[in-house]
């Protein structure tokens, strides 16, 4: 499945850029917000987000890591099996 996912993606890497640079600008300027004017909401707002597009993208990647073990376990099996 993660093979056919990154074989068969569509888009590119400036439109990845674009929905991080879309997601995490808001969230950075609350947090330089509530620095500079010492505003603990607008600080915690941007942190919390920030964690929550962290989280977000952690448990994604966590969802395909056994097909990807299972992928580089067969690479590696085949690897093997070929310089036997």
């Amino acid at each position: 499945m993660l093979v056919f996912r990154v074989a068969g993606a569509r888009g590119n890497r400036l439109e990845q850029i674009g929905f991080y640079a879309a997601t995490l600008t808001p969230l950075v300027a609350f947090a330089i917000y509530g620095l500079t004017r010492h505003d603990l909401l607008a600080l915690a707002l941007g942190f919390f987000g920030f964690f929550a597009l962290f989280s977000w993208r952690l448990m994604a990647e966590f969802r395909y890591f056994p097909v990807y073990r299972g992928l580089c376990q067969k690479i590696l099996a085949h690897e093997r099996a070929a310089s036997t």
